[in-house]
């Protein structure tokens, strides 16, 4: 009874794709740019918000201003500069709200107790003698407050008292952490963009660097049976293309030398292929050594095979020894 074994080849497992190392640092590289540019650009955004905050205060003094000197015209209406700051103390992000007569003497504020009182505070001085709108900086413990005062005028020039409005850097910065998470969450979705979308064009433009590696890998290994099939026309088809001549000549140079050992050594062959030696010969100093064993046809015919075999092998492991040794070549 006889058996037959069928040797099945276990699959090797494909090796997984790995994310290009250029890819990963080209993507960090890419994400750092962004992050300096957004960084800017939030801070330029969030400046220039502030300015447009402090600036939208400045118009709300303006028609502040406006409505106490309609009340002021042709005499003092203190109900109705009273209903105007009170109007003004209501709206979002004011702290207070005040009118001053040229004297510098409260008559309307949002709060009745101040009323009649001279405002001294060097603030009240500075916009009481300022002849134009200002905004001064107050700052109390670790809060900014501002102050934002209008010069009132009728006639076009009789100054007949001071409008004057106050609030906080809270309010600013309200406004501003809603334009921080806008500025985040749009920087963090254009870094997840530009990392997926930088990761994918780097590794398919790699794409040919990874072939080429891999065959050099094997013909550093000795395979020399490696062409590469890349077909665009940029720097990666121009190195695939040198590179595939490059395994013809190796192909072509493994050919000639084996071709040449048959009949030459290996040093001779490496010169001709190295062009150190003209097919045409040279002259040079050498020495011939012809060989015989003397009655080798009498000693072949009276010793059996096996003894003349091992004689004639360790006859010509002596000499061949020797000649190699001195770069000779056996003929």
């Amino acid at each position: 009874m006889s058996y037959k074994i069928n040797l099945i080849k276990s699959k090797k497992p494909k090796p997984r794709k790995k994310v290009s190392r250029i890819a990963i640092k080209f993507s960090g590289i890419v994400s750092l740019i962004i992050l300096i540019v957004m960084f800017l650009m939030a801070h330029l955004i969030l400046q220039q918000t502030r300015e447009n905050k402090i600036k939208e205060m400045e118009i709300r003094a303006q028609f502040f201003a406006r409505d106490a000197r309609e009340a002021m015209l042709p005499r003092p209406d203190l109900f109705q500069l009273f209903f105007s700051v009170q109007e003004m103390a209501r709206e979002e992000a004011i702290l207070y709200a005040m009118v001053l007569d040229k004297e510098g003497k409260i008559i309307a504020h949002a709060v009745k107790e101040k009323i009649g009182e001279k405002e001294n505070s060097t603030i009240g001085q500075k916009a009481l003698h300022a002849q134009k709108s200002m905004v001064q900086v107050l700052k109390q413990g670790k809060e900014l407050f501002y102050d934002v005062s209008i010069p009132i005028i009728v006639g076009g020039k009789e100054r007949v008292g001071t409008a004057r409005i106050g609030f906080s850097q809270a309010s600013i910065n309200q406004a501003l952490t809603e334009m921080r998470k806008r500025i985040i969450s749009i920087t963090v979705l254009v870094l997840a963009g530009s990392i997926i979308i930088t990761t994918l064009a780097v590794t398919l433009m790699v794409r040919p660097v990874n072939q080429l590696a891999h065959a050099a890998r094997e013909v550093g290994r000795g395979n020399l049976n490696q062409k590469l099939t890349i077909k665009s026309k940029d720097e990666f088809g121009e190195l695939a293309g040198i590179f595939n001549e490059m395994i013809n000549g190796l192909k072509e140079k493994d050919l000639i030398r084996d071709t040449f050992g048959k009949y030459v050594t290996t040093q001779v062959a490496e010169a001709i292929l190295d062009g150190k030696l003209k097919l045409g010969g040279e002259r040079l100093v050498a020495t011939v050594l012809m060989a015989d064993i003397r009655d080798f046809t009498r000693m072949a015919e009276m010793y059996p095979p096996e003894e003349v075999v091992d004689f004639l092998n360790r006859y010509f492991t002596k000499m061949v020894d020797i000649v190699l040794k001195y770069e000779g070549t056996l003929d």
